[in-house]
């Protein structure tokens, strides 16, 4: 048995459509790493090879845990520490894994990839390295982060907008989590620069604040 939170409404509506590429830009705490975790077990118990990518090391730390976790009722899985690997029953894989060097991650055919925080990896991550990889199986991704400025993130949001075939976008504030009173990101809201809280919070694209934040979130 696979053991994960039950999405609320705002998840359920990415996890239900069926594009081959779904980007999701979204406010802190909507709940986007449970989305990608979701996507990816499904993938994997029917067999699928995916992997999770982070921006950074640490950021995917805590994500191999919690899948690691919620495997561990599925018999005869396999995990590798080392490695960050689980090996399902029917030959599903998951192997969590950091964009920090991209070039250390070419190697297998992927059916599915989960990027999450997608606009704090460098812009070579998706077309280089991770697009071909979904070539041979035809696999698909979902791209999961607030907002870093109008970098490459910005440009496949607009991409997956225009409705270019097998594309979706979607958008959704923090205020989207109905986990979160309301009262509490007011009150953030009150102690938090404009800018900060457009960005961060209402998922907003603001122009020319990648530079400026970047050294901040990693």
């Amino acid at each position: 048995m696979v053991r994960l939170i039950r999405p609320h409404p705002g998840q359920e509506t990415i996890l239900r459509n069926e594009a081959r590429f779904r980007v999701v830009a979204c406010g802190r705490r909507f709940g986007k790493t449970e989305i990608g975790k979701i996507a990816l077990l499904e993938r994997a118990v029917r067999g699928g090879r995916g992997w999770w990518l982070a921006p950074t090391y640490g950021m995917a730390a805590q994500v191999w845990r919690d899948l690691r976790a919620a495997c561990a009722g599925i018999s005869g899985v396999r995990a590798s520490e080392r490695e960050r690997r689980l090996d399902l029953p029917g030959g599903g894989l998951i192997a969590v894994r950091s964009a920090h060097r991209p070039d250390l991650l070419r190697g297998m055919g992927l059916d599915f990839a989960v990027l999450d925080e997608a606009a704090f990896m460098t812009p070579d991550v998706w077309p280089q390295i991770v697009r071909p990889m979904l070539l041979e199986r035809q696999g698909g991704a979902l791209f999961l982060s607030s907002p870093n400025g109008r970098n490459w993130f910005y440009e496949l949001f607009a991409l997956a907008q225009s409705g270019a075939l097998g594309w979706a976008a979607f958008h959704f504030t923090s205020y989207d989590n109905p986990l979160i009173p309301r009262a509490e990101l007011d009150a953030i809201r009150r102690a938090t620069p404009e800018r900060v809280w457009r960005e961060e919070y209402l998922a907003e694209f603001m122009a020319e604040s990648g530079q400026v934040f970047r050294s901040v979130r990693a």
